[in-house]
Order: C-alpha cells, then structure tokens, then sequence
C-alpha cells in the first residue's frame, strides 16, 4: 500500500488520530457559515466540510459534531444557508467555530462571496459526525475570492488554473 514512501503510519498506531489530522490538513477547504433563523436572529457556525451531492437534484451536504447545539436547531429548522466566506473575513471564521450558534449580523452574510439557500433533505450519522444534506433552493453570488482552509491556516485561492 506504500506508494508515497514519505511517512506511513498505519491506522491502528499509537499516533494514529493527530497523524490522520495532518493528512487531512494536506487538503485545502473552503470556510463557510451554516445560517438557520432562530426567531428574529440568525445564528451561524463555521463549517469547512461543505460539498456539493448532487446536481440533479441540486443537493449539498456539510458535517457537523453528533453532540453540536447546531445539529439539533437545523433539525427543527428545516431549512438553513450554506455563505461561503470571503477573504477577509478570518476573523468570523475563527469567531463562530468558537462560539458556535451565535447570532449573525447582516453585515457578515452581505459579504460573504456566496450563498446557498436550502431545505432539510436528511441527515445521516456516521462515526462521531452527522451529516446534514440540503436540497438548494436558492443561490446569491457575492464579490471577491473565497476563504480557504489549508495546513491550520486561512488562505484564499489565487492564480487558480482556467
């Protein structure tokens, strides 16, 4: 199974879990907000396990902690919003993954570089995460470059091939 021939630590070794963490940490991810309204407030979490499911029907997926506050509340909302943050909004990013549920201001959302709007489709629990499937109903472009995720840090994708 050796092709790198790098590093290679078995699954089931003594360091196995921080090990897996750097791997995964090797992949670049977008940052993005899961929205939902709770009464007059909209509360947000910061989430960089977003994918697109499906384009016919247009479905989306993102994870969340089995034990999250935020699991529960989509649940009952039955609808959420998926904003893919910006550049420079680190900041937020940082903010809501450390107090997660908390409102949201409208100021954050406009300057998010998209949005997608969806309806609860299912959830489904695997390990210690749930994922949480929406089917898109709505999308808003925003302006400048996306945030991204790579190596424990923020970064934004420039120069990207055409």
């Amino acid at each position: 199974m050796e092709v790198l021939k790098k590093h290679h630590i078995e699954c089931d070794g003594q360091h196995w879990q921080q090990e897996y963490k750097s791997t995964l940490g090797r992949f670049p991810t977008g940052v993005c907000l899961a929205v939902l309204e709770e009464g007059d407030d909209k509360i947000a979490i910061t989430i960089n396990s977003f994918s697109s499911v499906s384009l016919v029907p247009p479905i989306i997926q993102f994870s969340l902690k089995n034990h999250s506050r935020f699991l529960g509340k989509v649940r009952d909302a039955r609808q959420f919003s998926v904003y893919f943050l910006a550049r420079p909004q680190a900041e937020e990013a940082l903010m809501f993954a450390k107090q997660p549920a908390s409102p949201v201001s409208p100021q954050v959302l406009g300057d998010s570089a998209a949005a997608i709007h969806c309806r609860l489709e299912d959830t489904y629990q695997k390990g210690d995460h749930t994922m949480v499937f929406g089917e898109v109903k709505a999308v808003e472009h925003g302006r400048g470059d996306a945030l991204a995720y790579y190596r424990s840090h923020f970064t934004s994708v420039e120069g990207y091939a055409s």
